[in-house]
């Protein structure tokens, strides 16, 4: 696989500091290096084969984006792909209690 095979992926500040915040839950709760190898895992997929990571979720028609979910314990992951564009937005972060 090349560069140009690979997608862009993005999120906002309020997602940077919600997975930041989350980081720190898993840090309190003995299951940082978890988590990280987790959230390491699914960033490469995103970048990689967002469209097979997951599972589809909806399509919103004329938006040009697919939204999917994603699950890597103890980290789930919603996001939204462009595929015209070969971009994913991350929409959202989630650590999975236990």
């Amino acid at each position: 696989m090349s560069q140009d095979d690979r997608y862009q992926v993005f999120n906002s500040v309020v997602v940077a500091e919600q997975f930041r915040t989350l980081a720190e839950e898993a840090r309190a709760t003995g299951r940082l290096s978890v988590f990280l190898a987790a959230a390491r895992w699914v960033m490469e997929e995103l970048k990689r084969t967002p469209t097979e990571f997951g599972e589809s979720w909806i399509t919103l028609p004329g938006s040009g984006l697919i939204f999917r979910r994603g699950f890597a314990r103890p980290l789930f992951v919603q996001y939204a792909i462009h595929e015209g564009e070969r971009v994913v937005y991350i929409r959202r972060f989630v650590l999975v209690r236990g």
